[in-house]
């Protein structure tokens, strides 16, 4: 070997030169990258931004879920009919909201009208006035006051109504006024706990809404202590659980809660045997069982699942339960029901649409359904166009007919039974 050769040196490149040759790239492409697509990612981020913000902002009006709800159950009982299509009319543009219906010892009918008025109702069409809930003052007023179904707060707004047995004492549960008592006869009425009461504490009666009466024990809920009545539906489009169950004893002047964080609460029902009472949750479409007994008092099952909106429960003389729907669920699933999977888009509807057309996102249909005291539906009655009747609040049995009130119609509907 040539002395050139062992003493010449060997040539190796610098060390992890190519690689500082790619990092160079590299860099030089990101950088590419970043300047070519600036504005997209700007816009990416900051949409990214404003959604966050937005759903967040959203999420202070989250709409209830049963707003998107379809379907209805699949027993036989609860199959469409047209029974509701053959239903007759009492006092035909007569009358205005007769949201509940009650029948004395003698077989008279009374409700209660949207204008703040106790009326008695001959099955001939014949309307006298018993007393107005509210105060006294220009008929007119209260009736136009009433346009839109939003009684006005000095007129009152009846809602549930009950009839002490064997007595001329006719109990209201007024929205505005609280529980007034009423002698059908002497026509005059005496307000026996009103919203206001002390008792109440920071939560006020705002929308005393039904009642039962057992003895001189009342039984009696308020949907809302948030809200009265013509706010009252923000309640019930958010699924807040601002509803109570109370027992008041007339006689000894006492007041007990039983129940809070109900859902709407607009129907109450004593059982037959007075150990417990069915609560219509509203805004859940559901009815529960509460206990009155001492060791389970306030405790609460579920009675059953519905397929809509219902309101005023009542026990027959058959020892059933009349069930009136207000809304129904849509029987297939609608755009409305899509959009409502995410949350997002219910939280949209919840903020951009009025409480009005939220409620009218559903069909015209009118519903009755019979229970029995386990929960189970022995028969329904349906007008599947809304056309004859819909929005039913209220259904009582009296000599083998179902007689109907409705918040929104302008007589009272009546069905063999």
């Amino acid at each position: 070997m040539s002395t050139d050769l062992r003493n010449r040196k060997p040539t190796t490149s610098p060390p992890h030169t190519h690689l500082d040759h790619d990092s160079s790239l590299h860099k030089e492409d990101f950088t590419t990258f970043i300047y070519k697509y600036k504005k997209y990612l700007v816009f990416s981020f900051l949409s990214l931004v404003v959604y966050y913000f937005v759903n967040r902002w959203l999420s202070y009006h989250p709409l209830n879920q049963v707003f998107f709800k379809f379907g209805h159950p699949n027993e036989a009982a609860w199959r469409p009919n047209d029974l509701l299509m053959k239903a007759d009319y009492i006092a035909y543009n007569k009358i205005n909201g007769p949201e509940s219906i009650v029948f004395d010892k003698n077989g008279s009918m009374y409700s209660g009208l949207s204008n703040g008025q106790i009326v008695r109702i001959d099955t001939d069409g014949k309307v006298e006035k018993i007393v107005s809930i509210g105060e006294e003052m220009d008929e007119r007023i209260c009736d136009f006051g009433t346009r839109g179904y939003i009684a006005l707060p000095p007129c009152g707004r009846p809602y549930g109504l009950r009839m002490k047995p064997n007595t001329n004492f006719l109990y209201v549960a007024d929205s505005y006024y609280g529980i007034v008592k009423i002698d059908v006869v002497e026509k005059t009425k005496h307000v026996i706990l009103t919203g206001s009461d002390s008792r109440f504490g920071d939560k006020p009666l705002r929308s005393t809404e039904d009642l039962d009466i057992d003895g001189d024990d009342i039984y009696f809920v308020d949907s809302s202590y948030r809200h009265d009545m013509k706010e009252a539906v923000q309640d019930i489009m958010h699924g807040f659980p601002g509803g109570r169950l109370f027992h008041f004893n007339e006689k000894k002047n006492k007041l007990d809660l039983i129940a809070d964080g109900l859902f709407y609460p607009n129907g109450v029902q004593l059982t037959s045997d007075k150990k417990s009472v069915i609560v219509n949750e509203f805004s859940m479409a559901r009815l529960v069982k509460i206990h009155l007994s001492m060791w389970n008092k306030g405790k609460q099952e579920l009675f059953a699942n519905l397929p809509g909106l219902a309101d005023a429960v009542r026990l027959t003389e058959h020892d059933t339960l009349l069930v009136p729907f207000v809304a129904v669920f849509p029987v297939s699933p609608t755009l409305v029901s899509y959009l409502g999977r995410y949350t997002i888009c219910r939280n949209l509807i919840g903020y951009l649409l009025s409480p009005n057309k939220v409620m009218n996102l559903w069909p015209r249909y009118g519903l009755v359904a019979e229970l029995d005291m386990s929960g189970k539906v022995l028969r329904t009655w349906h007008d599947r166009s809304g056309k004859k009747v819909a929005h039913v609040t209220s259904a009582v049995l009296h000599n083998k007919k179902l007689y109907l009130g409705s918040y929104s119609s302008q007589y009272i509907a009546v069905v063999d039974y």
